[in-house]
Protein backbone atom coordinates (compact mmCIF):
# COMPACT_ATOMS: atom_id res chain seq x y z
CA UNK A 1 0.00 0.00 0.00
CA UNK A 2 3.13 2.56 0.65
CA UNK A 3 4.52 1.70 -2.50
CA UNK A 4 1.30 2.28 -4.30
CA UNK A 5 0.76 5.82 -2.41
CA UNK A 6 4.63 6.74 -3.66
CA UNK A 7 3.65 6.06 -7.15
CA UNK A 8 0.48 7.52 -6.65
CA UNK A 9 2.56 10.59 -5.40
CA UNK A 10 4.74 11.02 -7.78
CA UNK A 11 2.39 10.50 -10.91
CA UNK A 12 0.38 13.60 -9.77
CA UNK A 13 4.20 15.91 -9.34
CA UNK A 14 4.53 14.69 -12.75
CA UNK A 15 2.08 16.04 -14.38
CA UNK A 16 1.28 18.83 -11.96
CA UNK A 17 4.90 19.91 -13.91
CA UNK A 18 4.28 19.25 -17.29
CA UNK A 19 1.81 19.14 -20.35
CA UNK A 20 0.90 17.33 -22.83
CA UNK A 21 0.53 19.43 -25.87
CA UNK A 22 -2.68 18.79 -27.83
CA UNK A 23 -2.60 16.34 -30.87
CA UNK A 24 1.51 15.35 -29.45
CA UNK A 25 2.87 12.71 -27.13
CA UNK A 26 5.27 15.52 -25.99
CA UNK A 27 5.08 16.69 -22.65
CA UNK A 28 6.01 20.34 -22.13
CA UNK A 29 7.20 22.14 -18.92
CA UNK A 30 4.64 24.93 -17.84
CA UNK A 31 7.45 27.02 -16.89
CA UNK A 32 6.81 30.18 -19.40
CA UNK A 33 9.91 30.29 -22.17
CA UNK A 34 8.13 33.36 -24.49
CA UNK A 35 9.69 36.81 -24.53
CA UNK A 36 7.15 39.73 -24.80
CA UNK A 37 7.48 43.53 -24.66
CA UNK A 38 7.96 44.97 -20.80
CA UNK A 39 5.94 47.53 -19.88
CA UNK A 40 6.37 50.66 -17.56
CA UNK A 41 5.06 49.24 -14.54
CA UNK A 42 6.71 45.67 -14.67
CA UNK A 43 8.78 44.43 -11.95
CA UNK A 44 11.47 41.83 -12.43
CA UNK A 45 11.18 39.07 -9.47
CA UNK A 46 14.86 38.70 -9.27
CA UNK A 47 14.92 43.39 -8.51
CA UNK A 48 12.74 42.02 -5.41
CA UNK A 49 13.67 38.53 -4.74
CA UNK A 50 16.32 39.55 -1.56
CA UNK A 51 15.36 42.62 -0.52
CA UNK A 52 13.22 41.56 1.69
CA UNK A 53 15.53 39.86 3.92
CA UNK A 54 18.31 42.42 3.88
CA UNK A 55 15.77 45.59 4.93
CA UNK A 56 16.22 46.41 8.19
CA UNK A 57 13.54 48.48 9.88
CA UNK A 58 13.71 50.27 13.05
CA UNK A 59 11.30 52.66 15.04
CA UNK A 60 11.65 56.50 15.95
CA UNK A 61 9.69 59.22 17.23
CA UNK A 62 9.11 62.03 14.94
CA UNK A 63 9.00 64.89 17.69
CA UNK A 64 12.89 64.71 18.48
CA UNK A 65 16.14 63.66 16.89
CA UNK A 66 17.13 60.26 17.31
CA UNK A 67 20.16 58.08 16.08
CA UNK A 68 18.67 54.29 14.62
CA UNK A 69 21.87 52.06 15.07
CA UNK A 70 21.38 49.71 11.97
CA UNK A 71 23.61 46.22 11.33
CA UNK A 72 26.47 46.19 8.63
CA UNK A 73 27.96 49.79 10.51
CA UNK A 74 25.32 51.83 9.64
CA UNK A 75 23.77 54.53 11.49
CA UNK A 76 20.64 56.92 10.34
CA UNK A 77 20.20 60.10 12.05
CA UNK A 78 16.72 61.75 11.92
CA UNK A 79 16.37 65.19 13.11
CA UNK A 80 13.20 66.30 14.83
CA UNK A 81 10.23 66.44 12.26
CA UNK A 82 11.79 64.82 9.92
CA UNK A 83 9.02 63.47 8.05
CA UNK A 84 5.31 64.22 6.38
CA UNK A 85 2.55 62.56 4.78
CA UNK A 86 2.52 62.54 0.78
CA UNK A 87 0.43 65.83 0.97
CA UNK A 88 2.25 67.42 3.30
CA UNK A 89 0.44 67.14 6.59
CA UNK A 90 1.71 66.81 9.77
CA UNK A 91 2.76 63.29 11.53
CA UNK A 92 2.88 62.46 15.03
CA UNK A 93 4.14 59.43 17.16
CA UNK A 94 6.45 57.23 16.14
CA UNK A 95 7.33 55.95 12.50
CA UNK A 96 8.88 53.23 10.84
CA UNK A 97 12.87 53.85 9.13
CA UNK A 98 13.71 51.00 6.96
CA UNK A 99 16.99 50.81 5.37
CA UNK A 100 18.81 48.30 2.87
CA UNK A 101 22.22 48.41 2.46
CA UNK A 102 24.47 47.70 -0.63
CA UNK A 103 28.00 47.48 0.25
CA UNK A 104 29.35 44.88 -2.06
CA UNK A 105 29.61 44.03 -5.58
CA UNK A 106 27.23 40.79 -4.83
CA UNK A 107 24.55 43.48 -3.37
CA UNK A 108 24.66 45.00 -6.46
CA UNK A 109 23.38 42.43 -8.23
CA UNK A 110 20.98 41.44 -5.55
CA UNK A 111 19.29 44.22 -4.92
CA UNK A 112 19.15 44.94 -8.96
CA UNK A 113 21.55 48.31 -8.71
CA UNK A 114 24.32 48.20 -11.47
CA UNK A 115 26.71 50.72 -11.09
CA UNK A 116 25.93 52.77 -14.26
CA UNK A 117 25.00 56.05 -15.38
CA UNK A 118 22.63 57.06 -18.36
CA UNK A 119 24.88 60.15 -18.13
CA UNK A 120 28.07 59.75 -16.65
CA UNK A 121 28.96 56.04 -17.55
CA UNK A 122 30.55 53.59 -16.03
CA UNK A 123 30.75 54.25 -11.83
CA UNK A 124 33.10 52.55 -9.59
CA UNK A 125 30.21 52.83 -6.41
CA UNK A 126 31.47 52.88 -2.78
CA UNK A 127 27.83 51.78 -1.19
CA UNK A 128 24.28 52.59 -1.74
CA UNK A 129 21.23 52.78 0.79
CA UNK A 130 17.22 52.42 0.08
CA UNK A 131 15.91 55.10 2.78
CA UNK A 132 12.30 54.90 3.30
CA UNK A 133 9.94 56.17 6.19
CA UNK A 134 6.07 54.73 7.08
CA UNK A 135 3.36 54.78 9.52
CA UNK A 136 0.51 52.33 9.58
CA UNK A 137 1.87 50.83 6.33
CA UNK A 138 1.46 54.55 4.51
CA UNK A 139 4.24 55.85 3.20
CA UNK A 140 5.96 59.35 4.46
CA UNK A 141 7.87 61.56 2.31
CA UNK A 142 11.01 63.79 4.62
CA UNK A 143 9.75 67.57 5.55
CA UNK A 144 11.35 69.94 3.32
CA UNK A 145 14.80 71.52 4.41
CA UNK A 146 15.47 68.08 6.61
CA UNK A 147 17.57 65.70 5.51
CA UNK A 148 18.54 62.38 7.18
CA UNK A 149 22.35 61.80 8.21
CA UNK A 150 23.71 58.14 6.75
CA UNK A 151 26.58 57.28 8.99
CA UNK A 152 28.61 54.69 7.68
CA UNK A 153 32.32 52.64 7.34
CA UNK A 154 33.05 52.65 4.10
CA UNK A 155 33.28 49.37 2.46
CA UNK A 156 36.03 50.43 0.09
CA UNK A 157 38.10 53.26 1.93
CA UNK A 158 38.07 57.10 1.34
CA UNK A 159 38.28 58.29 -2.55
CA UNK A 160 38.38 61.93 -3.07
CA UNK A 161 36.61 61.80 -6.38
CA UNK A 162 33.69 60.26 -4.84
CA UNK A 163 30.53 62.50 -5.27
CA UNK A 164 26.52 61.39 -4.00
CA UNK A 165 25.01 59.93 -6.22
CA UNK A 166 20.54 59.15 -6.89
CA UNK A 167 19.32 56.61 -7.61
CA UNK A 168 16.78 57.11 -10.47
CA UNK A 169 13.49 54.18 -11.29
CA UNK A 170 11.49 57.24 -13.51
CA UNK A 171 12.85 56.30 -16.86
CA UNK A 172 11.11 52.98 -16.91
CA UNK A 173 11.07 49.89 -15.19
CA UNK A 174 12.92 48.80 -12.66
CA UNK A 175 15.61 47.37 -15.65
CA UNK A 176 16.26 50.71 -16.72
CA UNK A 177 17.06 51.74 -12.99
CA UNK A 178 20.39 54.45 -13.23
CA UNK A 179 22.32 56.96 -11.05
CA UNK A 180 22.55 60.35 -11.34
CA UNK A 181 25.46 62.86 -10.19
CA UNK A 182 24.18 64.95 -7.68
CA UNK A 183 26.81 68.89 -7.87
CA UNK A 184 26.11 69.42 -4.33
CA UNK A 185 29.55 67.95 -2.71
CA UNK A 186 28.42 68.48 0.64
CA UNK A 187 25.82 65.74 0.82
CA UNK A 188 29.05 63.77 1.07
CA UNK A 189 31.58 64.29 3.79
CA UNK A 190 34.31 61.68 4.74
CA UNK A 191 35.20 61.13 8.26
CA UNK A 192 38.19 59.20 9.90
CA UNK A 193 37.73 58.26 13.53
CA UNK A 194 39.36 55.98 15.92
CA UNK A 195 38.58 53.33 18.55
CA UNK A 196 38.71 49.98 19.63
CA UNK A 197 39.18 48.36 16.43
CA UNK A 198 41.68 51.19 15.29
CA UNK A 199 41.23 53.61 12.77
CA UNK A 200 38.06 53.45 10.64
CA UNK A 201 36.76 55.42 7.72
CA UNK A 202 33.70 56.18 6.43
CA UNK A 203 31.20 59.16 4.93
CA UNK A 204 28.25 60.72 6.57
CA UNK A 205 25.46 61.19 3.60
CA UNK A 206 22.94 63.21 3.72
CA UNK A 207 19.75 62.61 2.03
CA UNK A 208 17.30 64.69 1.04
CA UNK A 209 14.71 62.42 0.26
CA UNK A 210 13.65 58.48 0.64
CA UNK A 211 14.77 56.15 -2.14
CA UNK A 212 17.83 55.30 -3.11
CA UNK A 213 20.96 57.29 -2.88
CA UNK A 214 24.92 56.48 -2.70
CA UNK A 215 28.25 57.08 -3.30
CA UNK A 216 30.70 56.66 -5.73
CA UNK A 217 33.01 58.09 -8.84
CA UNK A 218 33.51 57.54 -12.42
CA UNK A 219 35.09 54.53 -13.30
CA UNK A 220 39.05 54.97 -14.60
CA UNK A 221 38.16 53.10 -17.10
CA UNK A 222 34.90 54.86 -18.58
CA UNK A 223 36.73 56.48 -20.67
CA UNK A 224 38.38 53.57 -22.70
CA UNK A 225 37.27 51.43 -25.25
CA UNK A 226 33.96 49.44 -25.26
CA UNK A 227 33.21 46.15 -26.50
CA UNK A 228 30.27 44.28 -27.05
CA UNK A 229 29.01 41.31 -25.57
CA UNK A 230 25.70 39.11 -26.13
CA UNK A 231 25.18 36.13 -24.11
CA UNK A 232 23.02 33.39 -24.86
CA UNK A 233 20.99 31.67 -22.27
CA UNK A 234 18.68 28.57 -22.54
CA UNK A 235 15.13 29.03 -23.33
CA UNK A 236 13.48 28.98 -19.86
CA UNK A 237 15.71 31.95 -19.10
CA UNK A 238 13.81 34.96 -21.07
CA UNK A 239 13.45 38.92 -20.19
CA UNK A 240 10.74 37.93 -17.29
CA UNK A 241 12.88 35.36 -15.56
CA UNK A 242 16.40 35.73 -15.80
CA UNK A 243 18.98 38.56 -15.10
CA UNK A 244 22.48 39.21 -15.87
CA UNK A 245 25.51 41.16 -15.24
CA UNK A 246 28.74 41.58 -15.98
CA UNK A 247 31.44 42.38 -12.87
CA UNK A 248 34.42 44.17 -13.21
CA UNK A 249 37.50 42.46 -11.17
CA UNK A 250 39.23 45.19 -10.44
CA UNK A 251 36.95 47.45 -9.52
CA UNK A 252 33.47 47.77 -8.00
CA UNK A 253 31.86 47.90 -11.08
CA UNK A 254 28.67 45.96 -12.25
CA UNK A 255 27.27 46.20 -15.36
CA UNK A 256 23.50 45.02 -16.31
CA UNK A 257 22.87 43.39 -19.68
CA UNK A 258 19.55 44.47 -21.31
CA UNK A 259 17.65 41.45 -23.36
CA UNK A 260 16.89 41.98 -26.10
CA UNK A 261 13.44 40.26 -28.12
CA UNK A 262 14.63 39.57 -31.65
CA UNK A 263 17.80 37.94 -30.87
CA UNK A 264 16.52 36.36 -27.77
CA UNK A 265 19.96 37.32 -25.68
CA UNK A 266 21.13 39.46 -23.14
CA UNK A 267 23.77 41.76 -24.68
CA UNK A 268 25.60 45.24 -23.68
CA UNK A 269 28.32 47.58 -25.65
CA UNK A 270 29.22 49.38 -22.59
CA UNK A 271 31.95 46.63 -21.49
CA UNK A 272 35.41 48.00 -21.41
CA UNK A 273 37.66 46.44 -23.68
CA UNK A 274 40.53 44.10 -22.55
CA UNK A 275 38.97 43.54 -19.01
CA UNK A 276 38.59 40.68 -16.54
CA UNK A 277 34.63 40.11 -15.94
CA UNK A 278 32.51 37.63 -13.94
CA UNK A 279 29.54 37.51 -15.87
CA UNK A 280 26.85 36.35 -13.78
CA UNK A 281 23.38 34.55 -14.37
CA UNK A 282 20.63 34.56 -12.07
CA UNK A 283 16.96 32.99 -13.08
CA UNK A 284 13.71 32.58 -10.83
CA UNK A 285 10.86 30.93 -12.80
CA UNK A 286 7.00 29.83 -11.42
CA UNK A 287 9.38 26.48 -9.85
CA UNK A 288 12.76 26.99 -9.31
CA UNK A 289 15.70 29.46 -9.03
CA UNK A 290 18.79 28.63 -11.15
CA UNK A 291 22.75 30.58 -11.24
CA UNK A 292 25.79 30.34 -13.17
CA UNK A 293 28.79 32.33 -13.86
CA UNK A 294 31.59 32.21 -16.09
CA UNK A 295 35.57 34.81 -15.89
CA UNK A 296 36.06 36.19 -18.83
CA UNK A 297 38.26 38.17 -20.60
CA UNK A 298 36.47 40.71 -23.13
CA UNK A 299 37.94 41.27 -26.47
CA UNK A 300 39.69 44.82 -27.83
CA UNK A 301 36.57 45.45 -30.40
CA UNK A 302 33.34 43.78 -31.80
CA UNK A 303 30.81 41.41 -30.98
CA UNK A 304 31.41 38.61 -28.71
CA UNK A 305 28.78 35.79 -28.17
CA UNK A 306 28.70 33.65 -24.77
CA UNK A 307 26.54 30.62 -24.26
CA UNK A 308 26.25 30.10 -20.77
CA UNK A 309 23.54 27.44 -18.77
CA UNK A 310 22.51 27.98 -15.54
CA UNK A 311 22.12 25.44 -13.16
CA UNK A 312 19.61 25.15 -10.69
CA UNK A 313 20.13 26.64 -7.50
CA UNK A 314 18.39 27.92 -4.02
CA UNK A 315 18.21 31.33 -2.65
CA UNK A 316 20.50 30.59 -0.13
CA UNK A 317 22.75 29.52 -2.88
CA UNK A 318 22.79 32.20 -4.28
CA UNK A 319 23.36 34.35 -1.67
CA UNK A 320 26.39 32.47 -0.61
CA UNK A 321 27.73 32.64 -4.34
CA UNK A 322 27.51 36.93 -4.35
CA UNK A 323 28.59 37.50 -1.17
CA UNK A 324 31.87 35.73 -2.66
CA UNK A 325 32.28 38.37 -5.34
Amino acid sequence: MKLLSGLVLVYILFFCSCKKEPGTTQFVSYEDTTWTVIGRTFIHPLDTAFTAAYTETLTTPVTGGDTLHFNRLADVFCPAGFCTTGNGGAVNGKVNVSLLYARTKGDFIRFARPTYSNTEGLLDNTAAFKITVSQNNKALTLTPGKMINIHFVSPAGLHNENRPLYGDTTIYNTGNFTWLGLSNQALLQPFTQTGNAGITFGYNLLTPKTGWMGCGREAENAGSAQTKLAVILPPICTNKTASVYAVLKNQRSVIRLNPEIISRAFISGKIPANTEVTLVVIAKTKMYYYLDSVSYTTAASGWQAIKIKPHRSTKEEINAFLDSL
